[in-house]
């Protein structure tokens, strides 16, 4: 992968975008050690760090990164971890619009 439709039309990305709401929604549920104490989630931390450690796409990465900044925040709540993703990943969806059909 080269290039950011690259990574964009490749289903692994469409397959982390699910496993990141899955992590969250079961984190929600189940409970969340760290925000059970008034932390941030657990799982939206290892999320970040993961995109920005091992992500190959690094324009990818840092864009994620800047999202995550707007937001200005990890959330702290089960319903926040939940809106938190969903709102990085329609920033995501904006601005690859028309580039994949997995979005």
């Amino acid at each position: 992968m080269n290039n950011v439709i690259d990574i964009v039309t490749d289903f692994r990305f469409c397959s982390l975008w699910t496993l990141f709401h899955t992590l969250l929604v079961n984190a929600s549920i189940k409970g969340d050690t760290s925000m059970a104490l008034g932390g941030a989630s657990t799982i939206a931390k290892a999320m970040v760090n993961y995109i920005y450690y091992f992500f190959s796409c690094r324009h990818c990465a840092n864009n994620f990164s800047n999202k995550v900044n707007a937001l200005g925040f990890l959330p702290s709540t089960p319903q926040d971890s939940i809106m938190w993703l969903w709102q990085i990943h329609n920033m995501a969806n904006m601005l690859l619009k028309g580039l994949a059909e997995c979005q």
